[in-house]
């Protein structure tokens, strides 16, 4: 049987020195649909030599996602997606198809970016 690649798609990368992404991790690992996910930390530095589309920088500032073709979805977007795309939460998918509803997970996601950008500036181990 053929070993599945760490750095196959679709993939999630996620800051695995940062307790509140661990934490987002291990519940959308939770999730029924997201064994296909593969979830690599931000600080693995051989995924960004297999897709140039991303970088360290960037993506040490916002999650991102990369969907089976490759394309890239960053921030909120990141958060749309996966709503939209696992079934335990599809049918909550026209909360975000509407305006009001779009606002509210950027809103969500924004305040969640905040406090993690909180959590490492207090965070002695955290660069």
């Amino acid at each position: 049987m053929e070993e599945k690649s760490k750095y196959q798609l679709p993939l999630l990368l996620f800051d695995g020195q940062c307790e509140l992404c661990r934490r987002f991790k291990q519940s959308l690992e939770r999730l029924p649909g997201t064994e296909s996910i593969q979830m690599v930390s931000i600080h693995d530095k051989e995924v960004y030599d297999k897709y140039e589309q991303i970088n360290f920088d960037d993506c040490s500032k916002t999650v991102h996602y990369l969907d089976t073709e490759g394309k890239v979805y960053r921030g909120e977007e990141v958060i749309t997606h996966l709503i939209e795309k696992f079934p335990l939460v599809r049918r909550f998918s026209w909360l975000i198809q509407s305006d009001m509803g779009q606002k509210a997970s950027k809103y969500f996601y924004d305040k969640v970016n905040q406090y993690r950008e909180e959590l490492l500036k207090r965070c002695g181990n955290c660069k």
